[in-house]
């Protein structure tokens, strides 16, 4: 256990026992994640059960954090993007990743679904860049941290398809009776896993971004059916991706953000 990460948290809880301000509670949390974090680390060396994937009896995926900023969603719900580095058990090594975590209210549990009851994420486009933005400063998205794996891939984007493409491609993206607006804008981009893909979905009109993962994999878990006719699941867990695709996300933001109403160009 790492006695820095607990030494911070309990200066942190002081400082927020002594005045309790939003400032000093955000603080506090994102001190709160990293000592999980820590923890997590040390009971998987001393072999100890971890807690399980969100699939039920699929291996724990375990992280640890190495870059993150806190923003809050308009009700006041803890949201963070993070550089970790993942280990699953279907990977022989562990690489970086873009985790967006968050909490389903304010102070609340750490959401655990990507939809929980029938309420899929979605965070405003434009905080969505500053949290990117913030994280890029931080250096966590330096050549460093790139993904070995497979370092390149194609991204399709809805402006650059003819109607009935674009409009096929919505329809592998989302959810039976999802509504992203008259003519969302969306980047698909590959995975270095064939069966997997990363994607952006934002609606013009509203300025709602979501983030969200898919797979072929009939025998991953979580998933939910996207639908009936549809050979592509929905991860039902919050979005991980590698810094090559980060980079193509915090691109595109900007490339959006900068036509949604409201923003100075």
């Amino acid at each position: 256990m790492s006695k820095q990460a607990a030494n911070r948290l309990n200066e942190h809880l002081a400082r927020f026992l002594e005045a309790p301000t939003r400032q000093r509670q955000a603080t506090l949390v994102a001190a709160a994640d990293e000592y999980r974090e820590h923890w997590i680390e040390a009971q998987a060396a001393e072999n100890t059960k971890l807690d399980e994937a969100e699939g039920e009896g699929q291996p724990a995926t375990r992280y640890r954090r190495i870059h993150s900023v806190l923003g809050f969603q308009p009700d006041g719900t803890e949201v963070t993007l993070a550089l970790q580095s993942r280990k699953s058990h279907n990977e022989k090594e562990a690489y970086p990743v873009v985790s967006w975590r968050t909490r389903l209210d304010p102070g609340g549990h750490n959401r655990r679904f990507y939809v929980t009851k029938d309420d899929v994420w979605t965070i405003d486009a434009k905080a969505a860049l500053e949290l990117y933005t913030k994280l890029e400063q931080l250096g966590a998205l330096r050549d460093e941290y790139r993904d070995r794996r497979k370092p390149d891939f194609q991204a399709t984007i809805s402006n650059e398809l003819n109607t009935n493409h674009a409009s096929a491609m919505l329809a592998e993206i989302t959810l039976a009776g999802e509504d992203w607006g008259d003519d969302p804008y969306y980047a698909v981009l590959d995975d270095p896993n064939d069966h997997w893909r990363k994607i952006l979905i934002v609606n013009r009109k509203t300025g709602i971004a979501t983030f969200r993962s898919t797979t072929t994999d009939e025998t991953y878990m979580p998933r939910k059916t996207m639908r009936s006719n549809s050979r592509w699941f929905l991860d039902n867990s919050m979005q991980d991706v590698n810094v090559q695709q980060a980079r193509a996300i915090l691109a595109e933001l900007r490339r959006i953000t900068g036509t949604l109403a409201g923003t100075s160009n």
